[in-house]
């Protein structure tokens, strides 16, 4: 690091710490923020997933029963981390139901026809919508904290005032 990215980089700190302890409250909002951001993050791979996934399903005359297998708990994985990440419980039963519809129609033993696989592009679809709600949910909440803490009262300064006597 050269002595200028060094010099720059002090300095860049002795600017924004000061406001850092000034107001306290401005760390919790830029960790909220970025709490948002990695929620983004993951809403955007579980689309990707779920898409690859469904590909799996509809292709799935191509695959060996191990690799169906793996899908399955990979299946039951986003499941947990999707219900964890629901908000009420009636959104956390929908995708219990969805994911074991899914699960099921990753048998060796059942084989797809045209409707079957328009149902499956729909069921797609919903689950994708269904990951979409619940994770803008999950971001709402937490826009509703950074909102209230940026409209919160600021602290008044204390001076001491002693008694005169």
């Amino acid at each position: 690091m050269s002595r200028f990215s060094l010099a720059a980089a002090v300095a860049a700190l002795a600017i924004i710490a000061p406001s850092y302890a000034a107001n306290p409250v401005s760390g919790e909002i830029s960790a909220l923020r970025k709490q948002i951001g990695v929620l983004r993050t993951q809403e955007k791979a579980y689309v990707q997933a779920i898409h690859n996934q469904f590909e799996t399903i509809i292709n799935r005359d191509k695959l060996t029963e191990e690799v169906l297998i793996q899908e399955r708990k990979l299946l039951a994985k986003q499941e947990a981390q999707l219900v964890a990440a629901a908000v009420t419980e009636a959104d956390k039963e929908a995708i219990r139901l969805r994911f074991e519809a899914i699960r099921n129609a990753l048998r060796t033993d059942i084989k797809l026809d045209v409707q079957q696989i328009k149902l499956l592009r729909a069921e797609e679809h919903q689950l994708i919508e269904r990951v979409k709600l619940t994770y803008n949910a999950a971001v709402k909440h937490i826009e509703a904290e950074i909102h209230a803490l940026e409209h919160m009262p600021k602290p008044k300064p204390t001076t001491s005032s002693k008694p005169k006597k």
